[in-house]
Parts: structure tokens; C-alpha cells; sequence
């Protein structure tokens, strides 16, 4: 039976363009060193279908619908 993964959610849905692409490929490279951590990520609409393109063998790029309410928040503040 395959090992049950736990889920981490993040909003990174704050920030500059940038901002949050960089985001992006750093939980992209995470997803790889730590394969025990299913990894969610709640970004802007506008950037949700090229990052699913470009991400989404490694990330879930959720909607805000399918988001829970509890959940880490990454700012640009830290």
C-alpha cells in the first residue's frame, strides 16, 4: 500500500508578480527533497493555469473554493 502523504496548504497569494513565481519554484524544488509533504498552493487566478502547466506534476494549485480555512500564509512580510 502506498505511504499516505500529508498535506500542506499555503497561501501565497500576496505579493508581486515575482514574488510569487519565485515562491513557486521554491516549493517545486521542496516538493522533490521532501516527497513526504503533498504541497497545495492557493496563488492568484491569473496565474493559477500557467502554473499548473509548469508546476502541477509536483504542486496543487488549488482554487480559492477548494482551499481549507486553516492553512499557512506566505507573505512577503515572512
Amino acid at each position: 500500500m502506498p505511504k499516505v502523504r500529508e498535506k500542506l496548504f499555503v497561501d501565497s497569494s500576496t505579493g508581486g508578480n515575482g514574488d510569487i513565481w519565485m515562491r513557486m519554484a521554491s516549493f517545486y524544488a521542496a516538493s522533490a527533497l521532501v516527497p513526504e509533504y503533498e504541497i497545495h498552493l492557493l496563488i492568484p487566478p491569473f496565474l493559477r493555469r500557467l502554473a499548473r502547466f509548469t508546476f502541477g506534476d509536483r504542486l496543487f494549485i488549488a482554487d480559492q473554493e477548494d482551499f481549507p480555512g486553516q492553512h499557512l500564509k506566505y507573505t512577503t512580510l515572512g
